[in-house]
């Protein structure tokens, strides 16, 4: 009896959640592409390297540049990794659109793996709010190779909250049969 009042708990929370996705900002994904906009992850010398995003938090500044080592949830962003030399500043458009921004101009070197990082500026008087942290919530990631890439959509906050509940149902109910 108590295994079913717990089970129909885990469903209610889950509903609850997913009815509140709506309210929170869900990141969608940012890709790596040519000038014309066309994605690409496998960058070869002598070329340009273009970053591109749709569906991030809307009329925000981010800025932007390729970190060398991987970037980890709640990780330090290291710009000074950055092998192109510059960073870029860009703000998304009202649908939380970037157009697509050169960020390396005709790459040489040893072909690496790199992340493109978008990390959110928002001012708050004098303050910085999260910068210079991975922030999976506010901030952007695509992880780029040069030889073999990939693009990684950001999980969503409602999703991540699903399994999490879940995983919090199995444990429960391990313990339960265990006794």
């Amino acid at each position: 009896m108590r295994l079913n009042r717990l089970v129909i708990l885990i469903i209610m929370m889950a509903v609850v959640i997913s009815t509140l996705s709506v309210s929170v900002a869900a990141l969608g994904t940012v890709t790596s592409c040519y000038e014309n906009g066309t994605p690409n992850d496998n960058f070869y010398p002598g070329e340009d390297v273009c970053v591109k995003a749709a569906g991030l938090i809307s009329d925000t500044y981010y800025l932007i540049w390729i970190q060398h080592n991987p970037v980890l949830a709640d990780g330090t962003l290291n710009p000074g990794e950055d092998p192109s030399g510059c960073l870029e500043f860009k703000r998304t458009d009202a649908n939380g659109n970037l157009s697509v921004t050169k960020i390396w101009t005709n790459i040489s070197g040893d072909l690496n793996y790199y992340d493109i990082v978008l990390d959110q500026w928002t001012c708050e008087s004098v303050s910085v709010y999260e910068f210079g942290k991975y922030n999976s919530t506010t901030d952007g990631l695509d992880t780029v190779n040069d030889v073999v890439g990939f693009t990684a959509p950001v999980p969503e906050l409602p999703t991540l909250a699903l399994v999490g509940i879940g995983l919090v149902g199995l444990v429960a109910l391990g313990r339960r049969r265990k006794r």
